[in-house]
C-alpha cells in the first residue's frame, strides 16, 4: 500500500490517497558469445498488462501513471569493448 502525500499538508488522512497495489511481471532471455563481450537479449516488460498509477494528487485530477507502465516487447545488444 502507498499513501500520496497531502497537498495542503494537514495531516489528515484522506482515504481516497490510498492507492491499489499491482505487481509487474517482466521477463528476458539472452545469448552471449565471445566471453560474454557480445550480447543480444529478447525483453518483455509487463507481460500481464497491468494499469497502475504510482502518484495521485488528491483531488481527483492528477494520476502520475510511469513511463514503463505499458506493456512493451524489445531487442537489446550489448558490446563490451
Amino acid at each position: 500500500e502507498q499513501y500520496s502525500d497531502l497537498p495542503d499538508n494537514v495531516g489528515e488522512f484522506n482515504p481516497a490517497a490510498l492507492l491499489p497495489d499491482y505487481g509487474i511481471l517482466n521477463a528476458s532471455v539472452g545469448l552471449s558469445f565471445k566471453d560474454d563481450a557480445f550480447r543480444v537479449s529478447l525483453i518483455a516488460k509487463n507481460l500481464t498488462d497491468e494499469s497502475y498509477a504510482t502518484t495521485y494528487s488528491g483531488d481527483n485530477f492528477r494520476y502520475q501513471i510511469p513511463r514503463d507502465a505499458e506493456r512493451y516487447f524489445g531487442v537489446s545488444f550489448k558490446a563490451r569493448f
